[in-house]
């Protein structure tokens, strides 16, 4: 994970109600993700730590919205899948 995706990862997963865990900074340090296709957006989805056979997202844990360098606002949300663990941050 990019330095800046870990930025935004950490802000959305304090505001969630997780499991501590998923939230530590030593799981946030492993954590694989790959870039979303999306258009070059900026979402990313994690790898499953258990395979991806039958993933799929169970909602939205966490938002925030900011105002980037261009005044245009931007909305960014945390998902998990229907496990529990990290599965996509879109923005």
């Amino acid at each position: 994970m990019r330095a800046e995706e870990r930025e935004v990862v950490a802000a959305l997963v304090a505001i969630a109600p997780i499991e501590q865990h998923l939230a530590s900074a030593e799981h946030l340090d492993v954590a694989r993700v790959r870039d979303a296709l999306d258009g070059g957006m900026g979402s990313i989805w994690f790898q499953s730590p258990v395979g991806e056979d039958g993933r799929k997202s169970d909602g939205v844990v966490s938002q925030l919205w900011y105002v980037d360098a261009d005044g245009v606002g931007v909305w960014l949300a945390l998902f998990l899948d229907v496990r529990g663990d990290l599965y996509e941050v879109d923005m």
